[in-house]
C-alpha cells in the first residue's frame, strides 16, 4: 500500500484532530520535547516507546542550561492539561462536555549516569497511536515545526488539518478569533485584531511559507467586521507546495531521518539534529 505522506525526504507524523483543536499551551522547551517524542511515533503504532536522553543532548534540545531547570520543566510538563469543550453540534443529542487530559508525558526518570527516560502517558494514545484505524488525523512535518515559533506551529496544524479534511490541493478555514486565542491560551491583548495580526498572524504566515510543505495566507473575514473595528473571524487559505508530494510504501512512512537506535530498540533523542533547529518567540 502506498501513501502520500513522504515529502521530499521529510517524514510526516500523524496527530489526531481532537488534539489539534484543543486548548493547550506549552513552553518552548516542552514543545521541543513533544516534537522529539512525536517523531519516534509512527501513525500505525499501538504503544509508546520510552525515549532516553543524555543530559547533554537534552540541554541542546531544550536550550536549558542547568539540571534544576530541566527537572522543573519535566515536572511542569507532566502536569500540563489539554482541554477541549465539545459543543452539542459535535455530539448530537448531548449537552456541552468539557474533556480534559491531565498529563502529556510521564515524569522523567533520572539516572545517576545523567540519562533521562520519558514517554507519552497512556492518556495520549487516543491522539497519537493507531491513527490508521481511527482516521480523523492530520499529517504534519515535525522537522519543519522545529524551526517555527510556538504560534506558527499551531496555525500550521490548523491549516494542514483543513487540507487533510478536504483531501484536495487547496483548503480554506474560517476561524473565530476568540477560538484561536483560546486554543493557544493567548492573553486578551490579542483580541485587538491589529495586535493579533502584527504579533501573531503575519510572523506565522511568513515562517510557514518559508519553512513548511504548504503556503498560507491569513486574511480578516470582512463579513464579520465589528462596529467598533476589528473582526470576529479570520480566513486561513492554504495550498500544498508544487512538487512536494510523492507516494511511498507503507513501511517507509514516518521513518525518522536522524534517529540513533540502541540495541534494544530505544531511541536516543537529540543526536545530530540540534544544529538545524531554530526557535523564535511568537512575536
Amino acid at each position: 500500500m502506498s501513501h502520500k505522506y513522504f515529502i521530499n525526504s521529510v517524514y510526516q507524523h500523524g496527530i489526531h484532530n481532537f488534539l489539534i483543536n484543543a486548548e493547550f499551551s506549552l513552553s518552548e522547551p516542552q514543545c521541543r520535547i513533544f516534537l522529539d517524542l512525536l517523531r519516534n511515533v509512527k501513525h500505525y503504532d499501538i504503544e509508546f516507546r520510552t525515549i532516553r536522553y543524555s543530559k547533554a543532548d537534552l540541554m541542546k534540545l531544550t536550550k536549558l542550561d542547568s539540571l534544576p531547570k530541566l527537572r522543573a520543566m519535566f515536572e511542569d510538563f507532566a502536569s500540563r492539561k489539554i482541554r477541549r469543550v465539545l459543543s452539542p453540534l459535535e455530539q448530537p443529542g448531548k449537552t456541552e462536555v468539557v474533556y480534559e487530559v491531565r498529563n502529556w508525558v510521564t515524569r522523567a526518570t533520572e539516572y545517576t549516569n545523567g540519562v533521562f527516560e520519558v514517554s507519552f502517558t497512556p492518556e495520549m494514545a487516543d491522539f497519537l497511536l493507531d491513527l490508521v484505524n481511527k482516521g480523523n488525523f492530520t499529517m504534519v512535518e515535525v522537522e519543519s515545526m522545529f524551526k517555527m515559533n510556538m504560534c506558527a506551529r499551531r496555525i500550521y496544524m490548523f491549516a494542514k488539518q483543513n487540507l487533510n479534511l478536504k483531501g484536495d490541493a487547496k483548503g480554506k478555514r474560517i476561524m473565530p478569533i476568540m477560538g484561536l486565542i483560546k486554543s493557544m491560551e493567548l492573553s486578551d491583548y490579542y483580541q485587538e485584531y491589529y495586535h493579533l495580526s502584527q504579533k501573531i498572524l503575519k510572523p506565522a504566515q511568513k515562517q510557514i511559507n518559508e519553512i513548511s510543505d504548504i503556503e498560507i495566507s491569513i486574511l480578516p473575514d470582512k463579513a464579520t467586521r465589528l462596529s467598533k473595528g476589528g473582526y470576529r473571524n479570520i480566513i486561513i487559505m492554504a495550498k500544498r507546495k508544487d512538487g512536494r508530494v510523492q507516494e511511498v510504501q507503507e513501511d517507509a512512512v514516518n521513518m525518522p531521518l536522524t534517529q540513533k537506535t540502541l540495541d534494544n530498540g530505544e531511541y536516543v533523542g537529540g543526536k545530530n539534529t540540534t544544529s538545524v533547529w531554530k526557535t523564535a518567540e511568537c512575536s
